[in-house]
């Protein structure tokens, strides 16, 4: 039996979607896989020892002979595969990123959350990475003996051609358009950018933010004093969670893709960018250097430097012939990304033997 121990399949986000499809790939190619179907996350178990103490029961009610975990989980894990270990059973960590670090500002829960990291790695079987930096990471904590497969997750939609796409169209074809996608936190560098655009008054710049945010959370109120000090209201669209047809169109309408974040495993956002022929301003974290090149198809700046950032943007918007330039490169760099077949073979191809090799038929 192989017991999936994550609840992140609902969502819309590129992490929980990497879940669903590993979810089904074990479901078609091993029996007995529980759950079934992934569902919600359990609205009761918010406490981390709450969910411990449950993903503890459900171990030790199914025994089962392997079961998944996420990094991110961390503490909720704990318990269970301390269970497992000791009853000779396996651990299938999957690594996207050790994220959670990124979003404590206390120096204490970073350094328990990182403890819990690492003996989630020490003592996985194997771990499965959604790039060579998130591998990188599973590699670099000692004393491990795991395998590591490197499986990049696959996009939905389809490259588009040459002729296809503008080179970068606006809505008044004078502004232009900029798009952030991703959630509203510290590692995605959503303040950085927000600075970036108060260095940028005398252009004619405006900025959109897709991605679910609450006006209640600390870290918005930080970004919305940042924009009354410096009176961007009209700079800067907050669009929320936006459908994928509607995030489609802004692909399309919007002049530059804009990624600031401070860490990144993979980044389905700048992939989606990248299909979309979008020219590109990056940061230089985690895995993005691994799709796009500096002076290429990107301008690469460092993580959390604002005002590079800003001086990026500026030249990006006011050269229309490196736009042109990117946009061609980007669309070339599409033909080589994975899809979700490719990830499913790389899953048949890399995983599925190491996992026949660790449990009984």
């Amino acid at each position: 039996m192989i017991l999936y121990l994550e609840y992140l399949a609902q969502g819309k986000r590129g992490g929980e979607k990497y879940h669903a499809h590993l979810h089904s790939f074990l479901a078609h190619n091993f029996d007995n896989v529980v759950p079934q179907k992934l569902g919600k996350f359990p609205q009761e178990l918010v406490h981390p020892l709450k969910h411990a103490k449950y993903n503890l029961s459900l171990v030790k009610r199914h025994r089962p002979d392997l079961i998944v975990v996420d990094i991110s989980s961390s503490f909720r894990s704990l318990l269970a595969i301390r269970w497992t270990k000791a009853n000779k059973k396996r651990v299938l960590v999957v690594v996207q990123e050790q994220r959670l670090t990124y979003r404590l500002n206390n120096v204490l829960a970073r350094w328990l959350v990182r403890r819990c990291e690492n003996y989630l790695l020490k003592h996985a079987d194997v771990v499965l990475a959604n790039s060579r930096y998130s591998a990188e990471i599973a590699g670099r904590k000692g004393h491990l003996n795991h395998r590591v497969v490197v499986a990049p997750p696959g996009l939905e939609v389809e490259p588009i051609s040459l002729s296809e796409a503008p080179a970068g169209s606006s809505r008044d074809r004078k502004t232009i358009e900029l798009l952030f996608v991703g959630e509203y936190s510290y590692r995605k560098g959503l303040k950085p950018l927000v600075k970036a655009m108060s260095r940028l008054k005398g252009l004619d710049i405006h900025l959109n933010v897709a991605g679910r945010y609450s006006r209640d959370d600390p870290y918005f109120q930080q970004i919305q004093k940042i924009i009354d000090r410096n009176h961007l209201d009209n700079r800067i669209t907050f669009l929320g969670f936006t459908e994928r047809g509607d995030l489609e169109r802004f692909y399309r309408e919007c002049s530059i893709f804009v990624c600031p974040s401070l860490s990144e495993g993979y980044g389905m956002a700048l992939a989606e960018a990248v299909v979309h022929g979008l020219p590109i301003v990056a940061t230089t974290a985690g895995a993005i250097s691994e799709m796009v090149t500096n002076n290429v198809n990107a301008l690469l700046v460092k993580p959390g430097d604002s005002r590079s950032l800003a001086t990026a943007i500026a030249k990006l918007a006011e050269d229309d012939s490196l736009r042109v330039a990117m946009r061609k490169a980007n669309i070339k760099k599409a033909a080589t990304l994975p899809t979700w077949d490719d990830f499913h073979k790389t899953l048949e191809v890399k995983l599925a033997p190491v996992i026949r090799d660790l449990i009984p038929r």
